[in-house]
């Protein structure tokens, strides 16, 4: 591991609203504003070739920052250096060929900063080309952490709130993801969990063990305990069948293990009739995220009733408690019924134990019987304590109080209000009883980040563009970018206020 300053011109760039990344802008479409969050602003954001938002945060002062890889914007002359550390693996020499990069090599990684109404771009940064930003963390004090990779090499920068200089970076052999526990760093790796100071001093480093081979899927860290919450797949079963499981478990500030959920035993994750305890179906948590009350938010994808993630996850031989379904939204995910096998399930559980709260099933409905998958991407909650998910859907979904009503082609399902979504992005909002208070589709886009603060929300993901670097049923509302490029996909943000 390494740890070196650096310190680059100043990035700042103000008044970009008013340049020429503003030229063509495409005319509003008004949203419906009837329901408890109202649009506020909805824009594209980006350069040429393949850009995207993977990242969201709301600084203090409402103003909102976003990251993501774009070709160039127009415009915008200063590009970061990003800082190598002094092992990323180079070639041996100058003719050895050079492993493949994650994105094309015009794109680029990038982060900017928006007005609190998504209006004005009043910052913007850029890391040289071929970077690709992963993650992207706030802590209290308002700085901002990035997870870059370039060629090979993954690494955590940290930047101040003007975007303009780098102030330190930090790498670790396989890191996979991390996030900011006041002025220290976690970082998950492939099989270890580490907890970096700010002078670049590991405190400590614990493995990971599991029960069979597994893979690592995310982090966060609890800003109120320092609790590092840590999530994956188990290979469960038996060969040549083996299966994914879910596994969750949480460290405190001082790495020891706290509590543990599922984490099956491969020998007994079987049919009870060869001696198992009856799990025989797969099930992940695909995404971890974290409540703005530092709860937990886990986004699941189950294969059928009898999959590990209907189990108690602390007695995982045992049926879940069937009060985490009572009164939810969608108790029953109709898996007896026709459609793609398996279904997005949202799990509210405790930080200080695991315990779990509430859930509910998010599905696309077409029939009362037949329910099909909703990829669920990014999750969070706001100061009423309400949960905000957002994901992705080709073949329709919920709908309540939408801001762009589904066309014919959505549909409805149990429980749900008025014409379903037909598809693609989405927003759902969700009491803590797990109770839908709003829901819709963004036609032409994914959503891969959501954020929330005081009154405020932010989506962001990508808008699909035709072979003429336009969408016109994509919905915008004083945007700050038209489109840009000629690639199959653009930037694309959300801001909505209650």
């Amino acid at each position: 591991m390494q740890f070196a300053m650096k310190t680059a011109a100043l990035a700042l760039i103000l008044g970009l609203a008013d340049l020429a990344l503003a030229v063509d802008l495409p005319a509003d479409v008004a949203p419906n504003n009837e329901g408890t969050l109202k649009v506020v602003a909805a824009s594209c954001l980006g350069g040429g070739d393949s850009a995207a938002l993977v990242g969201a945060g709301i600084e203090a002062d409402g103003t909102i920052v976003l990251a993501g890889q774009a070709a160039d914007f127009p415009d915008a002359p200063h590009s970061l250096e990003l800082p190598l550390p002094a092992n990323a693996r180079q070639p041996a020499n100058k003719n050895a060929p050079k492993e493949e990069l994650p994105v094309p090599v015009s794109a680029r990684g990038f982060i900017v900063r928006l007005s609190a109404d998504g209006h004005k771009i009043l910052a913007l940064s850029k890391f040289p080309a071929g970077s690709q930003v992963e993650k992207l963390r706030l802590d209290a004090a308002g700085h901002v952490f990035l997870l870059v990779r370039q060629g090979p090499e993954a690494i955590v920068v940290g930047m101040p709130a003007d975007l303009g200089r780098i102030t330190g970076f930090v790498t670790h052999f396989g890191l996979r993801d991390f996030d900011v526990d006041g002025n220290e760093l976690l970082l998950l790796a492939m099989d270890n969990l580490s907890r970096v100071a700010g002078n670049g001093t590991e405190r400590w480093n614990v493995p990971i063990i599991r029960n069979g081979s597994f893979n690592i899927g995310g982090l966060v860290v609890v800003p109120q305990t320092g609790a590092a919450i840590v999530t994956g797949r188990v290979f469960a079963g038996n060969l040549p069948r083996l299966h994914p499981e879910p596994f969750v478990c949480a460290y405190d500030r001082a790495g020891q293990p706290v509590w543990d959920l599922w984490n099956p035993s491969p020998h007994l994750d079987k049919a009870t009739a060869v001696g198992g305890a009856g799990s025989q179906s797969g099930g992940t948590v695909e995404h971890i995220c974290l409540h703005s009350d530092g709860s937990l938010l886990l986004l699941l994808q189950a294969d059928d009733a009898n999959c590990l993630c209907l189990r108690d996850p602390m007695h995982w031989d045992k049926p879940i408690d069937p009060g985490v379904f009572d009164g939810v939204f969608m108790a029953d995910p109709a898996f007896a019924s026709e459609g793609v096998k398996t279904r997005a399930l949202l799990l509210h559980a405790s930080a200080a134990n695991g315990k779990l709260l509430k859930g509910t099933w998010l599905c696309a409905c077409p029939t009362p019987t037949q329910a099909n998958r909703l990829d669920l991407t990014a999750a969070t909650g706001d100061a009423k304590g309400n949960l905000l998910v957002v994901g992705n859907s080709g073949s329709g979904g919920p709908s309540k109080d939408p801001w762009y009503p589904g066309t014919p082609e959505g549909f409805a399902g149990p429980g749900m209000v008025g014409a379903g979504f037909a598809g693609d992005g989405f927003l759902a909002v969700l009491d803590r009883d797990c109770k839908l208070i709003q829901c819709g589709g963004f036609a032409g886009t994914n959503f891969n980040a959501v954020a929330a603060r005081g009154n405020t929300v932010v989506i962001a993901g990508n808008a699909k563009q035709d072979a003429g670097g336009k969408n016109s049923s994509l919905p915008v509302y004083k945007a700050v970018a038209g489109f840009l490029g000629s690639g199959d996909r653009n930037g694309y943000f959300v801001v909505l206020q209650r």
